[in-house]
């Protein structure tokens, strides 16, 4: 069977997987370098929402993406897409009503995932949005008010938190998997408590040093928090991510795998923390009309990516 002529719809649509899955490798390849990964890390959190997918998509084509969404939206925040554009192209459900043979009711289905067109808001020119709240210190007690949901979120794992004043060495916090104990320092500021609390939530998220090895945990622990933080407008205290050198000679699915960890563990800790689920908090994470939307698939060929476990 020959593949269809690329004139016809059918062919075009092909061809626009086939480089969307070659986008996809190449993201994964950009992982390798310490410049790669921090823009990994950057891209997941300016487009919190979006699938682990969609963020190496978004980043392939666009490295300086910083808020996306289709053109009906942009129109709806009185913004206008220039003239000339090209779109993004990013994985979305075709979604079909359909009936019930048994109870005779109609529900939303996917059928199939497409590929649809969103612009980055570089692309675009209008009002300007609204400004984001000023990244707090870690040495204030503005994010108090977080420690709840965290120590909520470690019950829920099956951990308890606890304060001490002794610590081993410079460590301002550690997680005992053998007692499910989480232990912070007592010298720490409300924020720091924040900081360090996201940090080993990560571990016990799935940043585990038997499946990603020490360096790897710790690299996609830290991620994971900076993302996480950055959410939230706390300062993480770092310049930039982490990274492990050795990681340069490591295979693309290798690379998607830690990608995958920290996508999933900053989406759990994002979760704990509500990110997204106040919209006074983040009123444009993610730009889509419908939330479900940015939860795009992940390629088809899934041997494009080898997933880590995360508990």
């Amino acid at each position: 069977m020959t593949d269809p002529p690329p004139e016809t719809g059918r062919g075009r649509a092909e061809a626009r997987r086939e480089e969307a899955r070659a986008r996809f490798e190449a993201a994964c390849e950009d992982l390798r370098s310490s410049e790669g990964w921090q823009r990994f890390a950057k891209a997941r959190a300016l487009l919190r929402g979006y699938s682990l997918t969609n963020t190496l998509l978004i980043l392939s084509q666009r490295p300086d993406a910083t808020t996306v969404a289709s053109y009906r939206r942009w129109i709806a925040l009185e913004r206008q897409v220039r003239r000339g554009e090209q779109a993004l192209r990013i994985w979305a459900p075709s979604v079909r009503r359909e009936r019930d043979g048994k109870t005779g009711e109609e529900a939303a289905a996917v059928r199939r995932f497409v590929l649809v067109p969103v612009f980055d808001i570089s692309q675009t020119e209008g009002p300007p949005l609204p400004e984001p709240p000023p990244i707090a210190p870690l040495t204030g007690a503005s994010h108090a008010h977080l420690l709840r949901h965290l120590e909520e979120d470690a019950a829920r794992a099956g951990y308890r938190v606890e304060r001490h004043d002794v610590m081993p060495g410079r460590s301002q916090g550690y997680v005992d998997h053998h007692h499910h104990l989480i232990v912070l320092a007592s010298t720490l500021a409300p924020n720091g408590e924040v900081a360090v609390l996201v940090h080993e939530l990560a571990h016990v998220h799935g940043a585990r040093y038997d499946e990603l090895g020490r360096a790897g945990a710790e690299v996609v622990a830290e991620t994971a928090a900076h993302i996480t933080l950055a959410g939230v407008g706390l300062d993480t205290g770092r310049q930039s991510v982490p990274y492990v050198a050795g990681w340069a000679d490591a295979a693309p699915q290798t690379l998607a795998s830690y990608a995958d960890a920290t996508h999933r563990i900053a989406s759990a800790l994002e979760s704990a923390l509500r990110l997204g689920h106040e919209p006074e908090q983040r009123p444009l994470a993610p730009l889509w009309e419908d939330a479900a939307l940015a939860q795009a698939p992940q390629i088809a060929d899934e041997r494009a990516r080898a997933p880590v476990r995360t508990r």
